[in-house]
């Protein structure tokens, strides 16, 4: 206790097994509790100790089925043991921290069986990375970390405290990493999970449920690659693509606006009540504290159903509030070398906004320094060498830089666009043409397969994807949809 206030945490060296991983599954929520958000685990499992299991072990456990010391090379080598490490992997991906870490054993799974639902998992992480990071920042202001347990929303119900391998992820999703192996023989298994008092939706946005007062029990199958996520109807999740990975601005670009809006028309398994709702992204440079002094930006967008006939809906996306880049106002500019900052020396310039005009002229330049004290000189605080930039937070590399313009994505997930295609989508008052699906170009079209050069977890078909072209973060992006 306590030592939440110095993160991160972990769970212990534990055994590489399928009751251990059902153990993380289950405890893992329960660190929000004490405050504790940065918890992890050894994904994957960090002992790989083969044959028998003395004590209290075996009791639970029974003989470790991977190969022993040591020659253990991983917990992969199986059917079961590489549909282990996908269902490790897929918790990690929904966790607070995704750590793969284990004691003599490969790791590097894109060697084993089911690589590809590994690498799935791998995408879904980066693409929530929007969602992860604004969702930390609330995490600060509430207490309530992004991890918790499902009686957080429901704590009236007896039912809730009955669901441990279930948690929620955030404020808009519900996930239950699946914490068992396929049946031999079969593609799929079978799970049931529990839904709290409101509106749902699954990830995909092809079913909506109506979970009234007591909760809604359902169950579906799901292979290696999928497992039960589920989301707020109404909620607006913001993610990017993997392409932004590589981008060294702390703004993913294009910013996507995944909206589970529910069904246009209420039936027996969903319903039509919820008409509107809103996410707000937060955003700062990735590696330092001057958020605390103001230095975040807030990118807040909006949708809302239209009350004619055959529906439609509204988005807007207000301009960006507050900025976290450096200008060239002040004179030492910002003095910054914490860890990973390589400091490139450039000489004397004659100025301060001649040094900050140095600085932006390198992608991955996060901050200078101008010391006319020292004859002019000028540094530039630059990513590591020898590593690729990117816009992870925790990657060691410089501070990010603001963008001043960005493209918007909108995916609207409900099963009406695949049966209802929309008549028009406009783009602050112009319309949009319909394109082809994966052109890249700016317009719109229903999804009929995953897109290629992204990954969303699996295939969300039938949803409406709309790409803006780049816009200006001072201005305001509004879109109407228009349906039959």
């Amino acid at each position: 206790m306590g030592s939440q206030r110095s993160p991160l945490g972990f769970s212990g060296d534990q055994t590489t097994a399928w009751p251990t991983l059902q153990f993380q599954v289950e405890s893992t929520p329960t660190a929000s509790n004490v405050l504790f958000n940065s918890w992890s685990h050894d994904i994957g499992g960090f002992d790989c100790c083969g044959g028998p299991q003395g004590g209290d072990a075996a009791l639970h456990y029974g003989n470790c089925p991977f190969p022993a010391w040591p020659k253990c090379e991983t917990n992969s080598s199986t059917d079961s043991g590489s549909q282990l490490l996908v269902r490790w992997l897929q918790h990690g991906a929904l966790s607070a921290v995704d750590r793969v870490h284990c004691g003599g054993c490969n790791r590097e799974f894109w060697n084993f069986p089911n690589f590809a639902a590994m690498q799935s998992a791998m995408h879904l992480r980066n693409e929530l990375f929007p969602y992860i990071y604004t969702e930390n920042h609330l995490t600060r202001d509430t207490g309530i970390s992004l991890v918790h347990p499902v009686y957080y929303d429901a704590p009236q119900l007896d039912r809730s405290y009955e669901v441990p391998s279930e948690y929620l992820f955030g404020s808009a999703m519900l996930v239950q990493p699946i914490v068992q192996p396929i049946p031999a023989g079969e593609a799929k298994l079978t799970q049931s999970t529990w839904l709290p008092p409101g509106e749902w939706s699954d990830w995909l946005g092809q079913k909506a449920y109506a979970a009234g007062e007591s909760g809604l029990d359902v169950s579906a199958e799901y292979s290696v690659n999928e497992l039960p996520m589920f989301v707020r109807t109404g909620s607006v999740v913001p993610m990017r693509t993997n392409a932004s990975l590589l981008q060294t601005v702390a703004f993913s670009d294009p910013l996507v606006w995944v909206v589970w809006p529910g069904s246009s028309s209420s039936s027996s398994s969903g319903s039509g009540s919820v008409s509107s709702g809103n996410a707000t992204v937060y955003e700062d440079d990735g590696s330092t504290l001057r958020f605390e002094d103001g230095a975040l930006a807030a990118t807040t967008m909006s949708w809302s159903r239209g009350h004619s006939e055959g529906g439609g809906l509204s988005i807007t996306v207000q301009p960006t509030v507050g900025s976290f880049d450096v200008g060239c106002s002040a004179e030492d500019g910002f003095e910054y070398a914490g860890p990973g900052a390589d400091l490139q020396d450039i000489g004397a310039v004659p100025s301060a906004d001649k040094c900050c005009d140095a600085c932006a002229g390198y992608s991955n330049c996060a901050f200078w320094t101008w010391n006319k004290g020292a004859g002019n000189r000028c540094v530039l605080k630059v990513s590591r060498r020898g590593r690729r930039a990117n816009s992870s937070a925790v990657s060691g590399v410089a501070p990010r830089r603001m963008a001043s313009t960005r493209s918007h994505r909108f995916q609207l997930r409900s099963p009406d666009f695949a049966a209802h295609p929309p008549v028009s989508v406009e783009l602050n008052g112009a319309a949009l043409p319909k394109v082809a699906q994966g052109s890249g170009e700016v317009g719109w079209y229903v999804q009929t397969e995953e897109e290629a050069g992204t990954s969303s977890f699996a295939t969300a078909t039938g949803a409406l994807m709309i790409h803006s072209a780049s816009i200006k973060l001072s201005e305001q992006v509004s879109i109407e949809v228009r349906s039959k």
